[in-house]
């Protein structure tokens, strides 16, 4: 059995774009006011960072 280890820098991708929403939010009090996720913010900073490659 072949293991295709090809969702590493995907997930790697999405951990560390949920750090920085975590962080950028309790650093930014107009997020926390109106309650944005760090979900919906971290989406936002991958779709500004761009595709970068992956596919």
């Amino acid at each position: 059995m072949i293991i295709k280890w090809d969702f590493i820098p995907d997930i790697s991708m999405l951990g560390t774009a949920l750090f920085f929403a975590t962080i950028l939010r309790s650093k930014i009090k107009v997020l926390q006011k109106f309650m944005v996720p760090n979900n919906i913010l971290a989406g936002f900073l991958l779709l500004i960072a761009g595709s970068g490659g992956a596919d």
